[in-house]
């Protein structure tokens, strides 16, 4: 501002000095012209700004997409004034997470009864939902000696829309530690006895055995008798309705840390489920909704689509403001299972309570971190940003 007004005098004082020793009519014509400037340009701001005569729009180009995809923010300006929009100066939210070329202000002029637009790209850099949108408008002078608001974001979010964005899939080894640990907690949790194979009764305690049959196409891999398979060397299908104790529990953590570590808790819980599912193992993935806690069922390949879109608009609750963390009784209505494994990006003392309260139950809780230690007892596995995993015993 200063040095515009600055110039503005100097460019008056080169006037006056033209006309007192150059040429007077030339001179004397150009100075008025610039003292009547400031005039003539708050004039017609204060005339547009009056008479509400600017229709400003905003859209995205969708609101999904996935990490490191980019999409367009179109703002539209229309001018149904007699009188020329000397500058509309749009400033866009901050976004964590996303990237915009361009940087976040616009600036634009709209002739008399016309409009302009302008599209400005977003990267997004990181998962989660955000509010993609303007924080606030301003017009300007033509010669940039003031500026009226026209709109400022306290909430309403009239000129912005929700974007969600994909997590990623991790495609972590199968021989990963924590795979690996994950799938011999499911497999020696399947107490069947091996030896019941016959399709009648018990003849000593007049109870049914458990039937079993080779594995055909179609069939649900959670009914796969891992033991007993091993032994005859070909999948072996159980017929009985005993099979949650062939599930992995995998439970998201509803209160959040920081955006990097929520994210990595998010991706490290669909990496260990969709290589628990390319073993052959089924999980239930339990996360936070507005309704509670609810589980979600990995029993086919388009499940683990689902969950990343369901993961899309996830929101991490701040740990003050979540009041479960674990979903104990609902976990203890779904009977045995292969334990519990708790991705986390927010250890604190709240959580090793209901941690340590689960385990007296007799149920095994297998915590993995995606942050700092925090005060969770080990043993515990922390997760890298390259998704590796280390066993803090």
């Amino acid at each position: 501002m200063f040095l515009r007004i600055a110039g503005y005098l100097a460019a008056m004082g080169f006037c006056l000095f033209f006309a007192l020793y150059m040429s007077a009519y030339t001179g004397w014509i150009f100075f008025m012209t610039l003292a009547a400037a400031p005039v003539f340009s708050a004039l017609v701001t204060l005339a547009v700004y009056l008479g509400k005569k600017l229709e400003i729009s905003a859209e995205t180009s969708g609101n999904t997409v996935y990490k490191n995809e980019e999409f367009s923010f179109k703002i539209k300006i229309r001018n149904k004034s007699l009188f020329p929009v000397p500058a509309v100066v749009i400033r866009l939210t901050e976004c964590e997470g996303f990237s915009i070329s361009g940087g976040r202000e616009y600036t634009a002029g709209v002739a008399p009864r016309s409009e302009t637009e302008f599209e400005v790209r977003f990267k997004a850099e990181m998962w989660g939902p955000a509010q993609i949108g303007i924080e606030n408008i301003r017009i300007e002078d033509f010669l940039h000696f003031f500026s009226l608001p026209l709109y400022k974001e306290t909430g309403e979010h009239r000129y912005s829309e929700k974007v969600k964005v994909f997590p990623d899939i991790p495609d972590v080894p199968s021989d990963m530690p924590l795979v690996r640990s994950a799938a011999d907690t499911i497999r020696f949790s399947d107490e069947s006895e091996d030896t019941k194979e016959n399709d009648g009764l018990n003849l000593f305690g007049g109870m049914p055995g458990y039937t079993h049959r080779e594995y055909a196409e179609g069939d649900p891999v959670r009914r796969i008798n891992w033991k007993l398979s091993s032994k005859k060397d070909v999948y072996m299908v159980r017929l009985d309705d005993e099979i949650e104790a062939m599930q992995q529990m995998i439970v998201l953590d509803s209160a959040g840390g920081g955006r990097a570590f929520n994210e990595r808790a998010v991706e490290g819980v669909l990496a260990v489920a969709f290589s628990l599912f390319r073993l052959g193992f089924e999980s239930t993935v339990w996360y936070n909704s507005k309704d509670g806690f609810v589980p979600f069922d990995i029993t086919d390949p388009g499940d683990i689509s689902a969950l990343q879109t369901a993961f899309a608009e996830y929101e991490f609750l701040p740990a003050e403001e979540a009041a479960v963390r674990i979903p104990r009784s609902e976990l203890a209505e779904r009977g045995k299972s292969g334990g519990i494994m708790l991705f986390t990006p927010c250890p604190d003392a709240v959580l090793a309570a209901e941690a340590e309260e689960l385990r007296r139950s007799g149920t095994e809780v297998t915590a993995v971190i995606a942050g700092e230690s925090g005060v969770l007892e080990p043993p515990y596995w922390m997760i890298g940003s390259d998704f590796t995993a280390e066993l803090i015993s």
